[in-house]
């Protein structure tokens, strides 16, 4: 053993089998035969003079001197991770781990979808999504990019334009004004206002026509998911709401969509990015990725 000198390979191996236990395992971790991994193994405890592993009942257990190289083997696999994360940064690549802040209300349906495509291009990428349920300012430092329902106010931030959301005016479905008087009678119907990009008064159109709804609001709520919970449970209310979460409640006959000629002010979603974060290779793919996938989801556009 005095003279043993393992290599790099030699220790990622070892890592490899300490970790995961055994050499079925190791062997589906490093992409090789399992009869392989075993060779190698023989190989390095004749090179060392010892056993390195213990076998009981299929589980290979470290002996002390495995242990003892384990946190080279740790520098080793570290190395070749942040080489290739240096290699990417080197061609303009995205990498290392990017965070990424987002409301409920559209992450599933347009960010981790968008996500997932950019880590299925660029392996050393990860990104650590966060979904809340409302808008927070300012954004936290150690986030790299808000996605926000309305635009933030903070004007150091870098903001994109991504997506605008159609919106639409609905009531609960036992609410069935008769055809005639029906814009009379909506606006009677109290208001469920949320957010401050839905703020009084309404404002709908329909080609070159305005019409206006100010009558009391109700309730104001911070995020759309409330407005709709809150007009479903209602008896007689409206409430001004994007067209796609709204449509599949339609759909269910929880809700229907009235003056379906009139339409809201779109409401819009931005891309925030915080100081001096624009440039960073994994910020630019992701804006690029949400952008070409947004206008596609759902009847959104840009």
């Amino acid at each position: 053993m005095g003279h043993w000198r393992p290599t790099s390979e030699d220790l990622a191996l070892l890592g490899a089998v300490i970790r995961s236990g055994g050499v079925n395992a190791a062997a589906r971790e490093l992409g090789r035969p399992k009869q392989t991994v075993s060779r190698q193994i023989a190989r390095l405890e004749g090179a060392a003079g010892t056993a390195l592993f213990e076998r009981a009942r299929g589980a290979m257990r470290p002996t002390p001197l495995a242990l003892v190289l384990l946190p080279y083997s740790e520098i080793v696999l570290a190395a070749e991770s942040n080489a290739a994360i240096a290699l990417a940064k080197y061609n303009g690549m995205p990498s290392g781990t990017l965070t990424v802040r987002a409301q409920a209300v559209f992450a599933q349906s347009i960010v981790a979808p968008s996500i997932a495509r950019l880590l299925s291009k660029y392996q050393a990428l990860n990104v650590e999504l966060r979904v809340e349920n409302a808008r927070r300012e300012p954004i936290d430092p150690d986030v790299d990019v808000a996605i926000t329902l309305g635009k933030p106010r903070d004007p150091e931030l870098k903001i994109r334009l991504i997506a605008r959301l159609p919106v639409g005016l609905y009531a609960p479905a036992a609410e069935r004004p008769p055809e005639a008087m029906e814009k009379a009678k909506i606006e009677r119907l109290p208001r469920i206002v949320y957010g401050r990009d839905l703020q009084q008064p309404w404002l709908l159109e329909k080609g070159t026509e305005q019409w206006v709804l100010d009558q009391p609001a109700i309730a104001l709520v911070d995020e759309p998911e409330a407005a709709l919970q809150m007009l479903v449970n209602l008896e007689e209310a409206c409430g001004l709401l994007p067209r796609f979460m709204a449509e599949p409640m339609v759909q269910a006959g929880s809700l229907r969509r009235l003056a379906p000629d009139w339409s809201g002010r779109d409401v819009r979603i931005y891309f925030a990015v915080s100081p001096g974060r624009s440039q960073i290779p994994a910020v630019v793919a992701l804006a690029k990725e949400i952008t070409a996938y947004a206008p596609t989801n759902q009847g959104w556009s840009i």
